[in-house]
């Protein structure tokens, strides 16, 4: 309108209410015209999938995926994670990311969705958007230990192996190591992680040999009564390389948590949204 931003005068004060009364302007709508943007683009943009769902006339979960998105599925399906961990400021919606990894090991966005809760039926919904987005299931899907997203992956998904982030499980072992020994010297904790990382992380070795192993160090550092280390050996097969090395692709578990990774990209977005 001015012919360049250099004739745009005002100052930071001056912007900041505009935005306050452009959001006063918007108030509850603000829903409905993401929807409709959403809508509109899927009309004319060929490859764009969008669904969402109300519940009691108010907007509860939304999903999408572009273009460039399916053609990340089409080449990098191997292996997907889905995480919702990161909860948006102001509706406190759960931003939940599908995240494959490319030929150099780096994040590619397959989907992505906002959820009002975490229930097994919300992401029953979830899934079944991304089945009738995709048709096809990933080889492998990998979350936290949330039990709603394990309920909603059993009943929706029938071929892929479900599997358990490891990023998440060994960022709490050193605080269970204190909580079942709060005596433990700095050097036996480092012995402990050393001989627990060259076991837990290990490809190679089968399970009666990673069962040995665990056994023996459990008995070392007197962890075998701890209920954490207990509950976590009986779900091995979810989590530990050895019990799953027939996967195709399964080594890419071995990288940290891709989602949180993705979390981080897009709360620098939001940050620089706010900044602007």
């Amino acid at each position: 309108m001015k012919g360049s931003e250099k004739n745009v005068h005002g100052t930071v004060i001056d912007f900041r209410n505009w935005k306050r009364d452009l959001n006063v302007f918007i108030n509850a709508t603000d829903s409905q015209m993401l929807v409709n943007k959403m809508e509109e683009r899927k009309k004319y943009v060929p490859g764009f999938s969008f669904e969402y769902k109300l519940e009691k006339s108010q907007l509860h979960s939304i999903f999408w995926a572009d273009e460039v998105a399916k053609c990340n599925y089409k080449e990098f399906s191997d292996v997907i994670s889905f995480d919702a961990t990161y909860r948006t400021n102001r509706y406190n919606l759960k931003f939940v990311p599908f995240t494959g990894i490319d030929n150099h090991r780096r994040c590619v966005t397959v989907a992505a969705a906002m959820i009002r809760d975490e229930t097994a039926e919300s992401y029953k919904w979830l899934l079944n958007c991304f089945m009738k987005t995709f048709g096809k299931e990933p080889n492998m899907i990998v979350t936290d230990r949330d039990k709603s997203m394990a309920i909603a992956i059993k009943e929706v998904f029938k071929t892929a192996k479900h599997r358990l982030c490891m990023w998440h499980i060994m960022r709490k072992v050193p605080s269970k190591i204190q909580e079942a020994n709060p005596n433990i010297e700095d050097k036996q904790e480092k012995d402990f992680k050393k001989r627990f990382d060259k076991i837990v992380w290990n490809m190679y070795i089968e399970p009666t040999v990673f069962e040995e192993k665990w056994e023996k160090l459990m008995d070392d550092f007197s962890l075998k009564n701890d209920s954490w280390f207990k509950y976590m050996f009986d779900i091995r097969s979810s989590w530990i390389p050895a019990y799953f090395i027939e996967t195709e692709m399964f080594s890419l578990m071995r990288t940290t948590s891709r989602s949180e990774s993705e979390n981080a990209f897009f709360h620098t977005l939001q940050d620089l949204h706010q900044i602007c």
